[in-house]
């Protein structure tokens, strides 16, 4: 086989290299061809290389035209020997210049772009804090520098709101949640403030897992019969008023992985302890507002904090019918008129920047 000196030998030589492996090339390749091959092969035609000679030598005027037509290749490898060498290494290059230019061009024309388009793009500061300044750069504060800039550069972002506002929104019609340290996703597009401070944390409340020590209710138990006796003296009537929170009057909209462990919250607790040593008038009204929520009409805001107009309005109605000492229940404020005056967003969309895709909360009012 090495006395063989023909361009097809040497063909044969180099498809031979690869072994066995371009047998199966090789049966693959002939099924395209467009000319009968017969005969025999023997075993001392030097394997592959026997096939090419022999084919050559039957169809010399097609060969070249029926080699150009095959297809060898039967995977990604299957010349990954002979592919060494300057193209790939150019190939493999090119890449590189590829990926450099296209991170260059998302850093780069954002930017650009945003200069004549900045008048039509929402660049509103949602986020309740004053965005960082453009530092300066000089000796006595370069150690704190970079950190500045990053902070500059992320409140300034080209096309901030735009792009938090689309993640955010892939996020909940994708997963149903939301990254946020502020808001949690509830059932049917219901939101819920999660965030925990120093005196609140609106999931423990609702889980139950934040109750008050004995010490602490009997300091809240000091604290209002002293204000109790101090108003008394002066002719005033001290209510206690303790609002529900919204995570407790519409529970069934919470998402199913914050589970209740204790049925009773630090408000029940509270409100127990208060009712049982002091004699001040303390209303906590949960099931009264469960009761409104659910027979007269929505309380609290969809995407918001807070209560709405009718959630206000019927504690107004509480402490009136308390202190003109009459019973209340649903006649107290279930004859009155409701109007539907459009739709809003809340605070909780705000801080997510999603309050105009979260803006059909109805806005409700009682009539005049």
């Amino acid at each position: 086989m090495a006395g063989v000196h023909s361009p097809r030998s040497r063909a044969g030589l180099v498809l031979c290299g690869a072994g066995g492996f371009l047998r199966a090339c090789l049966k693959i390749a002939f099924r395209q061809l467009c000319v009968p091959l017969c005969g025999r092969f023997g075993p001392d035609e030097g394997g592959v290389a026997g096939y090419v000679d022999r084919i050559g030598t039957k169809y010399a005027a097609k060969w070249g035209v029926q080699m150009a037509g095959m297809n060898f290749q039967t995977g990604p490898r299957a010349f990954g020997p002979v592919r060494q060498g300057g193209w790939h290494w150019m190939n493999k290059r090119m890449k590189a210049y590829i990926v450099s230019g296209m991170f260059l061009a998302m850093m780069v024309l954002p930017r650009i772009l945003f200069i004549p388009l900045k008048g039509y793009v929402d660049t509103e500061n949602y986020e309740n804090r004053v965005y960082q300044e453009k530092p300066v750069l000089d000796i006595q504060g370069l150690s704190r520098y970079p950190g500045l800039y990053d902070a500059y550069f992320n409140d300034h972002l080209a096309f901030k709101n735009p792009l938090v506002a689309f993640v955010k929104l892939a996020d909940i019609r994708v997963f149903g949640e939301v990254s946020s340290d502020a808001v949690l996703m509830g059932k049917d597009g219901w939101m819920f403030y999660k965030l925990k401070g120093e005196m609140e944390d609106s999931l423990a409340d609702y889980q139950g897992t934040n109750h008050y020590s004995e010490g602490q209710l009997e300091q809240f138990a000091g604290f209002l019969r002293s204000a109790d006796r101090n108003l008394d003296r002066r002719g005033i009537k001290f209510i206690l008023y303790i609002v529900p929170n919204k995570e407790q009057v519409y529970s069934e909209y919470m998402p199913s992985s914050i589970k209740v462990v204790n049925e009773e919250s630090r408000a029940d607790l509270l409100y127990a302890y208060l009712k049982e040593h002091t004699d001040a008038d303390v209303y906590y009204p949960l099931e009264s507002f469960r009761q409104a929520s659910q027979n007269w009409c929505q309380i609290y805001r969809k995407y918001d904090t807070h209560w709405n107009d009718m959630g206000a309005f019927l504690a107004a109605r509480m402490l009136i019918t308390d202190i003109s000492h009459e019973k209340f229940g649903p006649e107290s404020y279930m004859g009155y008129t409701i109007e539907d005056r459009g739709t809003f967003s809340g605070d909780l969309a705000v801080m997510l920047n999603l309050q105009k895709y979260y803006d059909d909360d109805p806005f409700l009012k009682v009539a005049d």
